[in-house]
């Protein structure tokens, strides 16, 4: 109670080690705001990320960004961190992927369902042209996620998904709606525009859109919007789900490789009214 009258309490700063991309961002803002509205000594956060790390993009997606989280893009001192948090692991022998250090430094995904939360977001950060095509999602687009590009390289961490997946997900869509239009966004358009050709040549799917020109703001606005919502297992489509509107969102059962891991994060993560469907590999 006395550290609430001690005006030194009032001013610490936390500093907080980046990590992840676009989906992951949620995780962090919503972590960062929990502790500034749980802990009553901090007065600021510094997000630190390497000098590639476009946090400052994520920040206009988020509508009024809390003016007490400050962005750092320093090579050097995203390095420090890193170090510090070696050492500790060194020293004490536990290695977390959630961390924190004097409670000044942070570090760690924070992927559960407490950081899974809406956020107001900011649709004026588009250019006109990508509004329009945002104002056009009606009532009968779904939008379809294809994860790539790291996922493929690490076979033996994530399960990647396949046209299996991708076609009980559109089945399940033509369910609610028969006139559905699909349209197609991925961060690896060599892997995914193999995976549509398959779904179109069995008759899956017939002229879908395919958003290879737009960037990743666009597309993640693209799923908030839509009413039906097929999800890769990606962070970024899960916030797409939780920050949008849709009333059919489906998600993968399959994460991670592991069983056991996959069981307990899918289980801990997804909305109990997420429709889950599995991969079946043939």
């Amino acid at each position: 109670a006395n550290a609430d009258l001690n005006p030194k309490a009032q001013n610490k700063t936390i500093f907080f080690k980046s990590e992840g991309r676009l989906g992951n961002k949620f995780f962090i803002y919503n972590k960062c705001l929990d502790l500034l509205y749980s802990a009553n000594d901090v007065k600021k956060i510094i997000i630190v990320c390497k000098k590639s790390d476009d946090f400052q993009s994520f920040a206009k997606v988020i509508k009024n960004f809390d003016n007490r989280i400050n962005i750092i893009n320093s090579n050097i001192l995203f390095q420090a961190l890193n170090f510090l948090f070696k050492l500790k692991s060194f020293i004490t022998n536990d290695f977390n992927d959630e961390d924190s250090f004097l409670d000044i430094f942070f570090k760690g995904y924070y992927q559960s369902k407490k950081y899974l939360k809406k956020n107001d977001l900011n649709f004026s950060i588009l250019n006109e042209n990508d509004l329009t095509d945002i104002h056009h999602i009606k009532k009968d687009i779904c939008t379809v996620h294809i994860r790539g590009g790291d996922y493929l390289t690490s076979k033996s961490i994530y399960w990647n998904l396949t046209e299996s997946y991708y076609t009980n997900s559109i089945k399940k869509v033509y369910l609610y709606n028969k006139k559905v239009k699909f349209i197609f966004i991925s961060d690896d358009w060599r892997f995914a525009e193999c995976l549509v050709k398959a779904l179109i040549n069995k008759s899956i799917i017939k002229e879908p859109i395919l958003f290879k020109d737009s960037n990743y703001l666009t597309d993640f606005l693209m799923m908030v919007k839509s009413n039906f919502l097929i999800c890769s297992n990606s962070t970024f489509s899960i916030q797409a789900a939780i920050n949008g509107n849709s009333k059919h969102v489906i998600v993968p059962k399959n994460w991670f490789r592991d069983y056991k891991r996959n069981l307990e994060f899918t289980e801990q993560l997804y909305p109990s009214f997420w429709i889950k469907i599995p991969d079946r590999l043939s």
